[in-house]
């Protein structure tokens, strides 16, 4: 993320690549997904609804899974600033 360098977004989905692909493009993420994460998302992380994101320290330690609709706009889609506000509120600011 641009402004914060302690803290690596990770968006999860079970959706193909292709479809993750898709979705990537028409929002403009600018974080990497992981596609095809079924067994991840339900097993290792007890998610049960997506999109989901993994929020990672700078080595790499979850922090926390959030559903997108937590992260962003109106339209439940997560946004950089909507990332960026959750951050702050739940883990302080980068300056912390």
């Amino acid at each position: 993320m641009e402004n914060r360098n302690d803290i690596n977004v990770l968006a999860i989905t079970p959706d193909n690549h292709d479809e993750a692909a898709r979705y990537v493009k028409r929002y403009g993420l600018k974080w990497p997904v992981a596609s095809n994460a079924n067994e991840l998302l339900s097993e290792q992380l007890n998610v049960d609804a997506y999109p989901a994101f993994a929020l990672l320290d700078s080595k790499g330690r979850l922090l926390a899974t959030v559903y997108a609709n937590q992260l962003g706009g109106e339209d439940g889609h997560a946004t950089v600033e909507g990332i960026e506000a959750w951050l702050n509120f739940h883990v302080g600011t980068a300056s912390e």
